[in-house]
């Protein structure tokens, strides 16, 4: 599993719940780990999983359904779901940059009669 991917949906994860409840939050966020089942840990109900699911599909461009969110409850399993994706469609990060095309303003023909 790929650490960053695990630190990124972890902090999005974060996120959420502390624009959502600062307070309980960080006693959340502490019990917070790889293998602890985050949905039970951080109370996350259907409203909270959609608002999650939505900022980790802007994150990393990947398509995740709140049903598929809601099945893997720890945070491992979340990113390593994550990565795959990204393998399979070609993540933006490992895709080489497209080069800029300047297209030129079009030029007057001359008119070649005679």
């Amino acid at each position: 599993m790929d650490k960053k991917i695990y630190e990124d949906v972890r902090r999005v994860i974060n996120e959420v719940m502390e624009k959502e409840s600062p307070d309980l939050s960080r006693k959340r966020s502490a019990t917070l780990d790889k293998t602890a089942s985050f949905m039970e840990s951080l109370e996350v109900d259907s409203l909270l999983a959609l608002e999650m699911v939505s900022k980790i599909e802007k994150k990393f461009g990947v398509q995740l359904k709140e049903e598929d969110f809601m099945h893997f409850d720890t945070l491992e399993n979340i990113a390593s779901f994550i990565e795959r994706r990204m393998k399979e469609k070609g993540s933006p990060k490992t895709k080489p940059p497209k080069k800029n095309i300047v297209k030129s303003k079009k030029m007057p023909r001359k008119n070649k009669s005679r």
